[in-house]
């Protein structure tokens, strides 16, 4: 397993942009720093940074607040500060932590069996869960989308929005789901990126049509994007990067 799932600002002097990229593989989490010119420039640069070792094998990161979260399975979340220091969140409710994302204010964690779980900032209280159907058993995603949450449902190849109270709104068909682990990213101007079995997509979100595809990248792991610029794909032993508007 490798999965590159965010990539965030933490410099900005003059043309020169300094970003980190977190990438989880089996028990740690691998910091890379990440150059760039300008912002809407490919990195010129990516090195390794810092490794952490977290509290089981890691199946997804993501940015909330001012710490990082790293889904850890049967383990529950490792919550990791500024300063790197770890935090072990084992609630009942985080019972096979899948998959983790943000909303900024509300972490949503992905249990298998599959169900949402909408907790309060600090991941001390549940506010809110709901079941979700997918018949695949492998790696899930979501993806905290303005005021709703995505989910895939790979054995029926749809793409669901749930409210953040866990109504249905809508779901979209996504024919390249399947039943292999699945990645989703935001790609700015209402698109999806989904990463799948052995390519990546950019989704319109009001049409459910694809804008691009790439299947010259073998099997790709976790994606993020950087702006409306660059989508960045994990890969073994390297990342590769893709034009948000045209997918080479």
């Amino acid at each position: 397993m490798f999965v590159l799932l965010f990539l965030y600002l933490i410099s900005d002097q003059g043309e020169t942009i300094t970003t980190n990229i977190h990438l989880v593989r089996k028990q740690v989490l691998k910091i890379h720093s990440c150059q760039f010119a300008q912002v809407c420039s490919q990195p010129s640069s990516i090195k390794l940074a810092k490794t952490i070792a977290v509290n089981g094998t890691a199946y997804a990161v993501c940015k909330h607040a001012n710490s990082v979260l790293v889904a850890l399975g049967g383990n529950g979340v490792n919550e990791i500060d500024s300063n790197f220091n770890k935090r072990l969140l084992a609630k009942s409710y985080m019972h096979n932590a899948n998959f983790v994302t943000s909303t900024g204010e509300n972490m949503i964690v992905l249990n298998h069996p599959w169900k949402v779980n909408r907790l309060s900032p600090d991941g001390s209280s549940h506010v809110s869960s709901w079941s979700h159907t997918d018949s695949c058993s492998n790696i899930g995603a979501l993806l905290a989308f303005g005021n709703q949450i995505i989910v895939p449902s790979r054995g029926s190849k749809l793409l669901v929005l749930y409210s953040m109270d866990g109504t249905k709104s809508r779901e979209i068909s996504c024919p390249e789901l399947s039943y292999d682990d699945i990645a989703i990213c935001d790609a700015g101007d209402n698109s999806l990126a989904v990463s799948t079995a052995n390519q990546v997509i950019r989704m319109d979100l009001a049409t459910g049509s694809v804008l691009w595809r790439n299947n010259e990248m073998g099997k790709p792991g976790g994606i993020t994007c950087y702006g409306n610029a660059v989508i960045l794909v994990g890969l073994p032993n390297r990342v590769w990067i893709l034009d948000n508007e045209t997918g080479t």
